[in-house]
């Protein structure tokens, strides 16, 4: 197996500190107000480079009044946790605008209902660090433009890191809940239930998921139940002329759909490009979970993935198996920060993976599963396939055989 090119987040934090001021300050938010003292956005505002905002002693919805919030700054925005704070634009404009060659970390927010033609949650022109965020009912697109990236919208030339996070439930012309132009990678991170469909999108529609023309790396992650409708392309992924590798995830249940039934590549469609694949879960995917047009795409497989049907006879590695159900559970919580399906007992992926696992093929090392601390990427000597580890079955307790009954 190569070594995975997940370096992009650790080379962000060093960005990060290299940019950093000496006499950072932190700002307080006090309130869910869309202007004025205490809020987001005048906090924002007031920022200098390098410096904190700590927005977590506030809950509730923040909703945009005054268009979107432009971060033009060096900063870190911290919120209490997705389920205790979002940032809401109603559909009136996007969420966040990140400037170019600006450095800037998100963690602990819900950002949602945005609207914009590029990025209607986020449109990242610099360098963004996403961590513990929940991006859901952004909209990209509209009756006279095509919209690209329903939830996050990345430039080409700019970079985004994405770790135990939820993309769910956006739209777009392309790229559902993702479109990708520059460098990205996502780890620990569940993407369902976006969609792609429109009056853009009725003959061609590219990646309900992700749509990549950039550089993708994909490790820990979860990709299920993405839809691409009136469309001939993938509901999971599409990449067009840019470059891919996924390591141990999930791709599980994506549809693509075109007006006479199935389209092609429900989980992954290449139009160009390389797709690399490794230790990876592919299930159920309409229209096939594999599908490379014209054969124009290049597809390497690291061996060790699982899939549903025959790969498009792309799968032929060391440990590949094709034509097996992997057996996997509905997506739930099943511990962690993110949705997951989880093996079940008897599924084919478990103590499947590369035997000659090296945690340190991955920077950051890859010691955990989807789930993160506490779910250990390794149990009884070998991976698992797919982004789920599963632990030790816990202990059953043997009921004491009752005395018989006296006659």
């Amino acid at each position: 197996m190569k070594s995975c090119r997940i370096l992009l987040a650790g080379c962000l934090s060093a960005w990060w500190l290299a940019a950093a001021s000496a006499h950072a300050n932190s700002i307080t938010v006090t309130n869910t107000n869309d202007g004025g003292r205490g809020s987001l956005r005048q906090a924002i505002a007031d920022a200098n480079d390098g410096d904190t905002i700590n927005a977590r002693d506030v809950f509730g919805s923040i909703e945009l009044s005054s268009g979107e919030l432009p971060v033009n700054k060096n900063l870190t925005i911290n919120g209490p946790g997705a389920d205790k704070l979002s940032v809401e634009n109603t559909h009136l404009g996007r969420v966040f605008e990140i400037a170019s060659d600006k450095i800037v970390a998100i963690s602990g927010l819900a950002i949602n209902s945005g609207e914009a033609v590029l990025g209607g949650g986020i449109y990242n022109a610099g360098m963004l660090e996403i961590t513990s965020c929940s991006i859901s009912g952004n909209e990209a697109g509209g009756l006279r433009e095509r919209g690209l990236g329903g939830g996050i919208y990345n430039a080409s030339g700019a970079k985004v890191a994405i770790t135990d996070s939820i993309v769910s439930g956006n739209w777009a012309d392309e790229g559902g809940g993702i479109y990708n132009a520059g460098s990205m990678q996502i780890a620990r991170t569940t993407i369902s239930d976006n969609f792609i469909g429109g009056a853009f999108s009725q003959q061609t529609s590219l990646g309900g998921g992700i749509c990549n023309s950039g550089t993708l790396d994909i490790v820990n992650s979860t990709i299920t139940a993405n839809t691409a409708s009136g469309s001939l392309q993938s509901g999971g992924i599409t990449n067009g002329s840019g470059n891919i590798v996924i390591q141990n995830s999930t791709i599980n249940g994506n549809t693509a759909e075109s007006p006479s039934g199935s389209g092609f590549g429900g989980n992954v469609f290449m139009a160009e490009g390389t797709l690399e694949i490794g230790n990876t879960i592919l299930n159920a995917g309409s229209g096939g979970n594999i599908f490379s047009f014209g054969n124009q795409g290049t597809i390497i497989s690291d061996g060790y993935n699982l899939s549903s049907d025959n790969g498009a006879d792309y799968l032929s590695a060391a440990g590949d198996q094709v034509n097996t159900d992997p057996r996997v559970g509905p997506l739930q919580d099943n511990g962690g920060p993110t949705v997951t399906h989880a093996l079940l007992a008897d599924s084919p992926a478990i103590d499947a993976g590369n035997p000659n696992y090296n945690p340190n093929n991955f920077q950051p090392p890859l010691i955990y599963d989807q789930r993160g601390f506490g779910f250990d990427r390794v149990k009884k000597g070998r991976r698992d396939i797919g982004a789920f580890e599963v632990q030790e079955a816990p202990i059953t307790p043997t009921r004491p055989t009752p005395p018989p009954t006296p006659t």
